[in-house]
């Protein structure tokens, strides 16, 4: 699954419409909708992909999960979840300009990709459900610009 910052995260592009993303993924598992009414969520489990569509309908943030060994998610020849994240931090530092948030359980890349680790390896928890202990990202997003 290749992301493009502010683009797309595999088949889901940025401002496509519901009936793209079923003709793509196929019927979502989940559609929730957001506060008062605004925004929906829509879910799929495999990959654990979530999206959110704008008022319009259109795609406006897509994320994805790694989970039981998969996906793998390419970032211009990165494996953003194979590789541990202070190596992705560093690639995404140089090329994107990016930053460590949320005391370094978030990372983001003003080009609209972020990062995020339930767990930090120095944490001592070991409760990350695949044992990865906050050694490697977790979930990997991209956003419209105005999104975060």
């Amino acid at each position: 699954m290749d992301v493009v910052p502010g683009e797309a995260l595999g088949p889901v592009r940025l401002g496509a419409s519901e009936g793209d993303l079923v003709d793509a993924l196929g019927d979502p598992s989940l559609r929730r909708s957001g506060d008062h009414g605004r925004t929906v969520s829509l879910f799929w489990d495999r990959p654990a992909l979530r999206v959110d569509l704008d008022d319009p309908g259109d795609v406006v943030f897509c994320e994805v999960t790694y989970g039981d060994g998969g996906p793998q998610v390419m970032l211009e020849g990165t494996d953003i979840f194979g590789r541990p994240a202070t190596e992705v931090a560093q690639i995404l530092t140089a090329v994107h300009q990016g930053y460590f948030g949320d005391n370094g359980y978030s990372f983001t890349c003003p080009s609209g990709l972020a990062l995020w680790r339930p767990v930090l390896p120095d944490d001592g928890e070991d409760y990350d459900t695949d044992d990865r202990r906050g050694d490697y990202w977790r979930t990997a997003a991209v956003a419209a610009p105005g999104y975060w």
